[in-house]
């Protein structure tokens, strides 16, 4: 169906697995552990949806708007969120596997709790981002903007940086084992406890960086730039 209004209707337990909504009006209604796999919600309308305990898996929502919309706890593994409009959006707890949000604007979006794994970030804005204690663990991140962004206690491990902006970025007690950040810029990052064994740090720039009580065991730190930055406690046995 296309373009059909549903504002304020409550769905519970329904089953719109292969279906299409597109340019549908889904605002401030209630989706209550109803299945979607693999639906084209493209061009819909879910301004502060609550979406409570939905499977999503595979769904589209390119172009969607998605303000204040609350996908907390819900699966939504393989979903394709590019091009679509984000803001105040709830993540939280969520499971996110190899979901897509490719060059898209997440400023205000929290994933804290998150399942991220493998998911696609490529080019997204995550600055002054809530990701703490989310699961990154082999995430792109490549030209994303995260600067500001909030990484707490997130796993990190495996994750792909590229021509990232880290600067001003909280990993506190983070794991980045094995990360891919060559030629990062952490300027006044937070790495206090953090983990970064055999991360490839390689030509990578540090400065007025805390990494007190870290884990630099076997990392890759050559031709990288230190300056200024607080090495207290930190483990770097193998490092080179």
């Amino acid at each position: 169906m296309e373009k059909t209004g549903f504002r304020t209707t409550k769905f519970s337990k329904c089953v719109l697995d292969e279906s299409s909504f597109l340019a549908c009006d889904f605002e401030s209604s209630t989706l209550e552990q109803c299945s979607a796999l693999s639906t084209d919600f493209s061009r819909s309308n879910f301004t502060q949806a609550h979406c409570v305990q939905c499977n999503f898996e595979g769904a589209i929502f390119r172009g969607a708007n998605l303000e204040k919309t609350n996908f907390s706890h819900s699966l939504l593994s393989g979903a394709d969120f590019n091009g679509s409009h984000i803001k105040a959006t709830n993540f939280s707890n969520a499971h996110l596997r190899k979901a897509r949000f490719e060059k898209v604007d997440l400023r205000t979006a929290s994933f804290e709790g998150a399942q991220l794994d493998y998911a696609v970030l490529r080019g997204a804005n995550l600055e002054q981002c809530d990701l703490k204690s989310a699961n990154f663990e082999g995430t792109d991140f490549i030209d994303a903007k995260l600067r500001g962004a909030n990484f707490f206690q997130a796993n990190l491990h495996g994750a792909k940086f590229r021509s990232a902006d880290l600067s001003e970025t909280n990993f506190e007690e983070a794991n980045l084992s094995q990360a891919y950040l060559k030629g990062m810029l952490f300027a006044k990052a937070n790495l206090k406890s953090c983990n970064l064994e055999e991360a490839y740090l390689e030509k990578a720039i540090l400065r007025d960086v805390d990494i007190t009580g870290g884990n630099l065991t076997n990392a890759n730190l050559r031709e990288s730039k230190l300056t200024n930055v607080k090495l207290t406690g930190t483990d770097l046995r193998g490092a080179v």
